[in-house]
């Protein structure tokens, strides 16, 4: 409570992850290096999110695949366009598709290889051959071409329906400038733009692996070109030249001007159905064009928003001239109780402040009282007649304290006045080693002992309290200090009170003058 007030955060820490099979570094596999997936001491780390994704598919909290498995061509390829250079809106140059991000091992492995192939524009396949491939991130002119002869039925939606139309994309990304806090991206389109009407119609884009505003705005502008797009749905002859490659490509070209389809190109966006029976082939997908992954970072990019900064924790203010006394009021019977008064300087209504109190002999504990919010004193529980305490103060605000200030130290005097002088002063040495004192209590009704002191020289300061004597106000009393050596010696009896206060005896007779021990 003292550091977290709302609790223990989660600990966190940023660092040079996972090490990763590079198949271009692997001259075995047609690269050039040593690399080898059979031996993870020759890997190295990487931001590269394909080398990422194909890692995943291969370990055993992802696909639990082996790299014998995978078409290592077409994952060096992906790996190639995640480090194409692209310039920011600053004129900088970075990667394509490069990130970073974090997951458990009980994370469900779609879910976060969904992630990195949405971060860098990967689908992952399954080849003729039983190999895992991967289309990259980057258009690729088709190979096969549709027509009308080789095309049982077709549907085009041109997705101009009102409700469906996106004005907007709102991105967020991992700004790791910022201690990799997830932040807004600026929103590309215009989400007010009027269509039919003035209401917003937008949709979100956030990736837990996009590091960089640019990138984040890239998969905007494709989200937002995707939402948009017209869709076709298309049912072909399975037996058509090149249609049995469908399954295996990311782009077709479907040929159909009757339906306004002239040499265009299908971006397939769904599972590739063969129905063998009837020797069809079916797939679902949108209408783009071969300039889908251009990009001008100067004119479409635009400039995020700005995050907000926390600002430095300063902590609960200490407390100002914190001051204390000791104060007496009467209680019941008529007797007096001294108490601390305590008091500071106002610094916030919303403050308490806690005193706390002990006796330096430590007989009694630690004891402590709390103030009212914006208060400038607090006052503690009666105290000890005649024993001193040291106190202190701190400040508290929204669970978190202050520091305490230095201590103070007082003594609790719950009868300040001082009872009148003891009179008839006698020493009697008749007795070797010893000294008799005698004396009258004075008529104070507030009398409780006298103190004896004594010294070698004429000088109350530096005495010595040699004896405390209790009695009654009135009284004859006597006390006899013994294991005096032999000399010269003076004395002087003191009356106190209850609280120890005493008389003053530099205002009254109450010296024994000088006496002679034998």
């Amino acid at each position: 409570m003292d550091i977290f007030p709302n609790n223990m955060p989660e600990h966190s820490a940023v660092g040079d992850g996972a090490l990763l099979y590079d198949p271009r570094k692997d001259s075995t596999q047609g690269g050039s290096g040593s690399h080898r997936y059979t031996n993870p001491s020759t890997w190295e780390f990487s931001k590269n999110i394909a080398l990422m994704r194909l890692w995943h598919l291969c370990h055993p909290v992802g696909g639990k695949m082996s790299y014998e498995n995978m078409y290592l061509a077409d994952w060096a390829n992906a790996a190639d366009v995640c480090d194409e250079n692209v310039t920011n809106r600053s004129g900088a140059t970075e990667k394509r598709y490069h990130g970073g991000f974090w997951f458990r091992a009980s994370n469900d492995p779609i879910e976060v290889g969904r992630i990195m192939d949405e971060a860098a524009e990967l689908v992952v396949y399954e080849r003729a051959d039983g190999k895992i491939g991967v289309h990259a991130g980057e258009f690729v002119a088709p190979d096969v071409r549709l027509t009308a002869n080789s095309i049982y039925s077709i549907r085009v939606d041109k997705n101009k329906r009102r409700a469906n139309t996106v004005l907007g994309v709102r991105g967020r990304y991992v700004n790791t400038a910022k201690n990799y806090i997830t932040e807004d991206a600026a929103i590309y389109g215009d989400p007010y733009a009027v269509v039919d009407d003035s209401t917003e119609r937008t949709r979100t884009f956030e990736n837990a692996a996009i590091q960089s505003h640019n990138h984040c705005q890239r998969k905007q502008k494709l989200t937002y070109v995707r939402a948009n797009a017209r869709t076709v749905s298309v049912v072909a002859d399975y037996t058509a030249d090149g249609v049995r490659d469908i399954p295996y490509r990311r782009f077709v070209t479907v040929h159909y001007p009757s339906r306004g389809l002239a040499e265009a190109t299908v971006e397939i966006t769904s599972s590739v159905t063969i129905d063998l029976r009837n020797m069809r082939i079916s797939f679902s997908g949108i209408l783009v064009s071969s300039s889908l992954y251009d990009f001008n970072a100067a004119t479409e990019e635009g400039e995020p928003g700005e995050a907000v900064e926390p600002l430095p924790d300063e902590g609960v203010p200490d407390p100002v001239d914190f001051a204390a006394t000791i104060e007496t009021e009467v209680v019941s019977g008529g007797a007096t109780a001294a108490f601390i008064n305590a008091t500071w300087d106002f610094e916030d209504s919303m403050l308490t402040y806690e005193l706390e109190y002990d006796r330096t002999s430590g007989s009694t504990g630690v004891q402590y009282v709390f103030s009212e919010a914006g208060a400038t004193q607090v006052r503690s529980g009666y105290l000890v007649d005649g024993e001193e305490y040291k106190m202190r103060l701190r400040a508290w605000g929204g669970g978190t304290k202050s520091e305490w200030t230095d201590y103070i130290f007082l003594t609790a005097t719950a009868d300040p006045v001082a009872p009148g002088p003891v009179t008839s002063v006698s020493v009697d040495v008749s007795t070797p080693g010893e000294a008799e004192f005698g004396w009258t209590a004075p008529n104070s009704a507030n009398y409780f002992a006298c103190r004896i002191y004594i010294n070698t020289v004429n000088n109350l300061g530096t005495a010595t309290l040699a004896a405390t004597e209790y009695g009654p106000p009135s009284a004859t009393d006597l006390r006899v200090v013994t294991s005096l050596a032999a000399g010269t010696y003076y004395g002087w009896l003191v009356a106190i009170n209850p609280s120890g206060t005493p008389n003053n005896p530099a205002d009254n007779d109450v010296a024994t003058g000088s006496f002679v021990v034998t």
